[in-house]
């Protein structure tokens, strides 16, 4: 049995310059925002040399002599595996889960610092304001889309336990469709603006061979001027995209049946005034019938 109960590193955040690292990591419905520091470290050298190596590996872009991202966020959490499996759960596991219960979570702020070559998590009681979610759009920018409240958007898992960590991707709105939440983070106003954009565009072609998903709606936040994120249609995927299917072994016909697809789906959005600006198989989902769909038009 693992002694890590289920969590994610939500978000990432490195300075190079201060060589400061601030995680948010998301445990049994709860949120751990925890901050790591050179200055922590002065009192402990050898723990400060360790870090500063760590450090390296993140201005790097997370691969250096075999060391990754991950060592360095696994070695951060390591002393923080007492809080997190102790801590209690935010809910019952039958508990129907919202946007609104992801987005707005119990929060608590930890340091990390160094006692006698000893890595020790400090609780800071000091009132730090919420990060904004979303991004500030205009109104006549969102004319027709449809408006949802993240209370009306359930979140779908496959696992009752995944409601914890699990970031939402699968959801359902108003109760009865299935949707992806392509979540907006702040700071994307204007990968926003284009990707919105474009989805209205998409939205008036009435081509079949259009192989893209359809926005159902934006999700608007609590702040009436924020927007949280859009709603598109499911597609049965498993996320797998062409990156993976993708293979040395894979037949010419199914080849070709991707390439005339993928073909005729841009010369139908390029008609359209739709550019696929982030072209890469990564943005290419392949479904459970071996049809491919292209995403991200941010």
């Amino acid at each position: 049995m693992s002694l890590w109960p289920p969590l994610s590193v939500a978000e990432s955040w490195f300075d190079p310059n201060k060589k400061e690292l601030n995680m948010s990591v998301r445990c049994k419905g709860k949120c751990f925002q925890i901050a790591l520091s050179p200055d922590y470290f002065h009192e402990s050298p050898e723990i400060l040399k360790k870090y500063l190596r760590f450090t390296e590996v993140a201005e790097a872009g997370g691969d250096l002599d075999g060391l990754t991202i991950e060592d360095f966020q696994d070695w951060a959490l390591e002393p923080f595996l007492p809080v997190l499996r102790d801590t209690e759960p935010a809910w019952e596991e039958t508990h129907i889960l919202t946007l609104h219960d992801y987005l707005n979570p119990e929060t608590f702020h930890y340091s990390l610092s160094a006692v006698n070559d000893k890595l020790i998590p400090s609780l800071d009681n000091k009132a730090t304001p919420a990060s904004q979610l979303g991004v500030k759009l205009d109104d006549h920018g969102l004319h027709p889309c449809s408006l949802f409240r993240p209370r009306q958007i359930q979140i779908c898992v496959d696992r009752p336990e995944d409601i914890y960590f699990e970031t939402p991707k699968k959801v359902l709105a108003d109760g009865k469709t299935v949707c992806f939440f392509k979540q907006w983070g702040a700071g994307e106003r204007r990968g926003a603006l284009r990707e919105l954009e474009s989805y209205k565009r998409i939205g008036k072609l009435l081509s079949t061979e259009v192989r893209t998903p359809h926005m159902h709606g934006v999700v608007q936040g609590d702040e009436d001027c924020r927007y949280l994120g859009l709603l598109l249609s499911w597609i049965d995927c498993q996320y797998m995209t062409l990156e993976c299917a993708l293979r040395a072994d894979t037949p010419i016909t199914l080849r070709r049946k991707w390439a005339d697809q993928l073909t005729a789906s841009l010369n139908h959005l390029h008609r359209a005034g739709v550019s696929w600006g982030d072209a890469k198989p990564a943005n290419i989902l392949v479904d459970a019938s071996n049809d491919i769909w292209i995403i991200d038009f941010g």
